[in-house]
């Protein structure tokens, strides 16, 4: 779908980023999912954190503390994850 040349209300100058009511966020869909077993919960949030480690690194987020992320562990609160200080390895 080509970008939508209308002005926004208010504007001047033409909205170009595509259409403006696919901006609505379903919020159903923004919202973490719930999880009987906590262990199932603890391998979704290993997941998630991967993906968040090869994002950072996919953009040279591994320098100091621009690297950092950390998780609590559901199934122990006591303990989180974290990676190593600024050892972001790049994974592309």
């Amino acid at each position: 779908m080509a970008p939508s040349a209308e002005p926004v209300s208010g504007q001047n100058k033409p909205y170009r980023s595509g259409d403006p009511r696919l901006a609505v966020v379903d919020e159903e869909a923004e919202q973490p999912p719930k999880f009987d077993d906590l262990y199932q919960e603890r391998r979704y949030l290993k997941h998630r954190l991967a993906l968040a480690f090869r994002i950072f690194a996919k953009f040279d987020l591994s320098e100091g503390v621009a690297g950092h992320i950390t998780v609590r562990d559901p199934v122990d609160p006591t303990s989180f994850w974290v990676n190593p200080f600024g050892e972001i390895e790049s994974i592309y």
